[in-house]
């Protein structure tokens, strides 16, 4: 057994309490140890492949977390479905008024504002909601089952508010998956309100969940769906159930699991996937997010094998000539012209895996850029808020 974190934070997972946690390595796994005075010792799987762990985890506990970039502020608790998979499932919880998401719009440090539920587009003030947003020189996006988005009416009153992006979910191409993951069959519903927002003009992120035994088998066919409607659909975002709110009994995916999903999808080995974000500068390390650059994963299969023939090595001398910016953008042209790859070279999918009260490390929280206003007027990050809401329910 190798420790890898010797000292962090986690929760009891039945009274909540915050506990000492350590994180260690058996047989290549990577698990969280803690123990409750009043409940015993947990050890809890994290992590299938202990060799990414290593290089994602941040060794040392950081006493103050960073700033918020972006929060997720849930403008109602009512919703039109019933999900079997839902991390706020209570509907009991009295609304905020509009008085206080309007000033916490406007007075909140942060770049995004995400409009959540429940269902936020079954508040009647959504429009108003959104054009304060923009007022306030700030990014908004929408968080939605897209039930209500088949009205192109509708949905030209929210773009012309000021929205800039729409998050759908949409979890496969059959019914029977839409029924056992979100209680309906919708398959129909959700198409037709995709094909609105196509027509409509507004960005779209194509928003996955993913359930162990329900359907991941669908990624190929989300992933391509995704490469053929890049006008509109600009991100694909793709994240595991978590045992958090309402759930099926089921085990959740790490992060490198989902990769290996993503990985058999696209074509692209794990290493060329995630090699180029680990050479990234800048990159900043998670247990929970791990984001993909389609075009950057295509840039390091040719360096790592080679330039194959007398096309692309002229693609070589680009590279080598411009500055990078200017190599990165005529390399696309070359490349689109040449191999028709310009699906495949726009492509981002970002994953998140959302720990739950078993799995949380609070450590990795202090890292988290994305608040959640909680029913106590509290600004948490976002998966540490979801379970302290779901404690207010037991």
């Amino acid at each position: 057994m190798e420790i890898l974190k010797e000292r962090t934070k986690s929760i009891c997972p039945q009274c909540y309490q915050e506990l000492d946690a350590k994180v260690v390595e058996v047989n290549n796994e990577v698990f969280l140890e803690k123990e409750c005075s009043e409940h015993g010792r947990f050890k809890i799987l994290i992590e299938k492949d202990v060799e990414f762990y290593k290089r994602i985890m941040n060794k040392e506990f950081k006493k103050e977390r960073v700033p918020f970039l972006k929060l997720a502020l849930p403008i109602t608790r009512q919703c039109n479905l019933n999900c079997q998979v839902c991390y706020s499932p209570d509907r009991r919880n009295k609304d905020f008024s509009l008085e206080e998401l309007t000033k916490v719009i406007r007075d909140f440090k942060c770049s995004l504002i995400k409009l959540t539920g429940g269902e936020p587009t079954l508040n009647k003030d959504l429009p108003f909601l959104i054009k304060t947003v923009h007022e306030s020189g700030k990014v908004s996006g929408l968080v939605t089952n897209g039930i209500n988005l088949t009205d192109i009416n509708y949905v030209k009153v929210l773009k012309e508010a000021g929205l800039n992006r729409i998050a759908v979910t949409f979890n496969g191409f059959s019914d029977d998956i839409h029924e056992k993951i979100n209680g309906q069959k919708l398959l129909k519903q959700k198409l037709r309100a995709l094909k609105t927002l196509k027509k409509a003009g507004m960005e779209v992120v194509l928003s996955v969940t993913l359930v162990r035994g329900i359907n991941e088998n669908e990624l190929g066919k989300l992933y391509r769906y995704y490469l053929d409607n890049q006008s509109f659909i600009k991100l694909l975002r793709i994240r595991s159930q978590s045992q958090v709110g309402r759930y099926v009994e089921t085990n959740s995916f790490c992060l490198s699991e989902i990769i290996g999903l993503i990985s058999k999808a696209s074509g692209f080995s794990k290493e060329e996937l995630v090699e180029p974000l680990f050479q990234y500068p800048h990159f900043c390390p998670s247990t929970c997010r791990f984001d993909l650059d389609m075009f950057e994963s295509f840039i390091y299969r040719i360096n790592k094998r080679g330039i194959p023939n007398k096309r692309f090595r002229k693609i070589r001398f680009i590279l080598e000539s411009l500055s990078l910016f200017g190599a990165r953008k005529t390399l696309k042209m070359v490349i689109n012209k040449i191999k028709g790859k310009r699906k495949l070279l726009d492509a981002v999918i970002t994953i998140r895996v959302w720990p739950d009260k078993q799995r949380i490390d609070l450590g990795e929280m202090q890292w988290c850029f994305t608040a959640l206003l909680t029913q106590d007027r509290d600004f948490l990050p976002f998966c540490y808020a979801i379970i302290m809401e779901e404690k207010s329910c037991v």
